[in-house]
């Protein structure tokens, strides 16, 4: 005659069930970390790019404001 096991709630490292337990937990963790990986870079990857666009952007207005006023210099006035 066989034994029939008691439902367990708690982690029973004998029963077949504790395996299947662990690595789900292990699988959620990897994942976890996966899409934090996967934020980080991107939200990295946005903050690059708009620091370019801000520096760029000054440079190219400093740019523009000493060409103006260089071209603004070298007019001679309308006498009219």
């Amino acid at each position: 005659m066989q034994k029939r096991r008691a439902e367990c709630r708690t982690l029973d490292p004998g029963a077949p069930q504790a395996d299947l337990q662990v690595m789900q937990a292990i699988i959620s963790v990897l994942s976890q970390l996966a899409w934090g990986v996967t934020v980080g870079g991107l939200t990295a990857a946005a903050t690059v790019a708009g620091q370019a666009v801000l520096v760029g952007g000054g440079v190219a207005g400093c740019g523009y404001y000493v060409w103006r006023r260089r071209r603004n210099r070298a007019k001679p006035s309308d006498p009219s």
